[in-house]
């Protein structure tokens, strides 16, 4: 199989360098098969991991995630934008906030770049996967 077909069913190559004992370097090829791995889920995990890509707030996938400074969670950046604005306050307890930055969070960005296309990917082979709730977010809302 060539590296294109290989990446077109979700698996992700690269190379990297290593220092080889006799000196020298040599080149290691590194295969990550998102699917396959996903697919080795449990649905529980599998429900986990998509919990951890939504908003609190509006409990859609998030596309970019931000820190609140004060608590260390995560939410999408339009969201928390408004709440602050609208609110001022913590969404989950709700108590007034004294530290209002908001930090890019490029960790969650990457798993989510990684893990929602490999759930939806296992959910559209007929594996058992969160789909309802995952087609929900990847369509849009139900009637849109």
């Amino acid at each position: 199989m060539t590296d294109t077909a290989s990446m077109r069913q979700g698996a992700v190559s690269s190379s990297i360098r290593k220092p080889h004992r006799g000196g020298g370097e040599r080149k290691v090829e590194i295969r990550n098969d998102a699917v396959s791995e996903i697919t080795a889920l449990t649905p529980m995990q599998r429900g986990q991991i998509l919990a951890w890509c939504r908003c609190p707030i509006s409990q859609e996938i998030m596309t970019d995630p931000m820190i609140l400074c004060e608590t260390g969670l995560s939410y999408q950046r339009s969201h928390i934008e408004a709440w602050i604005i609208t609110h001022g306050t913590e969404p989950h307890t709700g108590r007034p906030l004294r530290d209002l930055r908001l930090i890019p969070n490029p960790c969650l960005r990457a798993l989510i770049a990684a893990a929602v296309p490999a759930i939806a990917a296992a959910a559209a082979s007929g594996v058992p996967a969160i789909a309802a709730g995952l087609t929900r977010t990847v369509a849009g809302p139900a009637g849109s």
